[in-house]
C-alpha cells in the first residue's frame, strides 16, 4: 500500500522519503536513486498541502517581542532532525534575502505561489588562506516560478545564493540537509559584493564572478519566525 493511498498528506511523505534520502551517504549509489524520488515527491507539494493562505502571505509579519514590524521575509518550521530540516520562507514583493551560504550542505527549493530570482555563486572550498575577499565564481541565474524545476544547491555548487521576490509574495518550500548547526560548523554566513581589490587586479576573472567578503547579518534584513496556525 502506497503513502498515499494509507491517507498519508504529502507533507508526511516528503518527510519520510527525506528521512529516507539522507540516511545514505552522498556517496552510496542508494543516494541517488532515493534523491530522485524526493525531487519527485517535492515537486508535487502545494501552499495546500503546508496550509498556507493568502492571509498569511499578505499581512504584515510582525514580531513585537523583537521589535520587529513589517519584516521583508518570514519563515515557518515544519520539520528538522539531525538529517535535515523542512521549511517554508516568505518573502514580499520586491524585498529579496541577501547573499548567503550553507557550509557542507545540499539544498531542495520548490516556489508554492509568485516568483523569485535565484543568483547563485560556488562557494570557494575550502576558503582560501589569504585575507578575503574571495572569488565567487557564477553559477547561475534564474527566474522560479510555482511551475519551475526544484532549485538545488550543493556544498562547492550554487552554494551561495541571494533570492529576489518579483511582484508579488513569494513562498518557497526549502529542504537543508544537514540543517544549519553553528556547534558542528554549519553557520549561516552573509556576504558582501566588493570592487576588485588592486592587489588582485592582475587575476582573470570569468565573466559574472564576484568578489565576496564575509560579514554580519545585514541590520536591513529580518526573518521572523511564524506558525502553521498562524
Amino acid at each position: 500500500i502506497s503513502m498515499a493511498s494509507a491517507g498519508v498528506s504529502r507533507i508526511q511523505q516528503l518527510i519520510q522519503q527525506a528521512k529516507t534520502t539522507f540516511s545514505y551517504s552522498r556517496s552510496d549509489g542508494m543516494y541517488t536513486r532515493e534523491l530522485e524520488k524526493l525531487r519527485t515527491v517535492m515537486s508535487t507539494v502545494t501552499s495546500d498541502d503546508v496550509n498556507l493562505t493568502s492571509a498569511v502571505a499578505n499581512r504584515s509579519w510582525d514580531y513585537p517581542s523583537s521589535n520587529i514590524y513589517d519584516a521583508p521575509a518570514a519563515f515557518i518550521d515544519i520539520h528538522e532532525c539531525a538529517q535535515f530540516s523542512l521549511t517554508v520562507f516568505m518573502i514580499k514583493a520586491k524585498k529579496h534575502m541577501p547573499l548567503h551560504d550553507h557550509p557542507e550542505m545540499f539544498g531542495l527549493m520548490k516556489v508554492l505561489f509568485g516568483s523569485m530570482v535565484v543568483t547563485s555563486f560556488n562557494r570557494p572550498h575550502p576558503l582560501p588562506t589569504e585575507k578575503p575577499p574571495y572569488l565567487a565564481h557564477f553559477s547561475s541565474s534564474a527566474l522560479v516560478t510555482s511551475s519551475s524545476e526544484l532549485c538545488s544547491l550543493h556544498p562547492d555548487e550554487g552554494n551561495i545564493h541571494e533570492i529576489e521576490a518579483q511582484d508579488s509574495v513569494v513562498a518557497f518550500l526549502d529542504i537543508l540537509a544537514p540543517p544549519y548547526n553553528p556547534n558542528e560548523g554549519r553557520d549561516c554566513t552573509y556576504y558582501y559584493k566588493e570592487s576588485t581589490p588592486p592587489y588582485k587586479n592582475n587575476i582573470s576573472v570569468p565573466e559574472r564572478s564576484v568578489w565576496l567578503t564575509p560579514g554580519t547579518h545585514p541590520s536591513w534584513f529580518t526573518c521572523i519566525p511564524l506558525s502553521l496556525n498562524s
